[in-house]
């Protein structure tokens, strides 16, 4: 459940990700990089992350929410399309249009902090240590 959204959401989300990276190290560059290069590569990994969160997050919350629904083992047609109608999503595309629906933009969004608090320190070291050791 949920790798449809993931698979065709990493493509994007993983350009946007290396794009940013990017960008952010060569307009930082021009004018940090002979004082701190340290520096560079350390905000360009956390800008990274934060921009492409964007897409990660949402991506994220399809897929973890398709994760986590259940309905018990030998539940019958009729019993799924009612259980539809109360949170459960029969696919990435259901799961998007109800999320849509019921909470709005904000739905997709919900633990964009948490996820670039936790996953921009990583992306700051990471690409600072990828670039001293490369």
């Amino acid at each position: 459940r949920g790798f449809g959204p993931t698979v065709l959401g990493s493509i994007p989300a993983s350009c946007v990700y290396f794009t940013a990276y990017e960008l952010t190290k060569s307009e930082l560059g021009k004018h940090f990089s002979g004082d701190s290069p340290f520096f560079v590569h350390l905000a360009g990994g956390m800008i990274a992350e934060t921009v492409s969160c964007v897409l990660w997050v949402p991506i994220d919350v399809v897929k973890e929410r398709m994760q986590i629904q259940s309905l018990p083992k030998g539940s019958s047609a009729a019993e799924l399309k009612l259980a539809q109608g109360h949170g459960f999503y029969s696919g990435g595309a259901d799961a998007m249009r109800s999320i849509w629906r019921t909470e709005g933009l904000a739905g997709f969004y919900r633990g964009y902090g948490a996820t670039v608090l936790s996953f921009g320190p990583f992306s700051a070291l990471y690409f600072t240590f990828y670039e001293q050791l490369k």
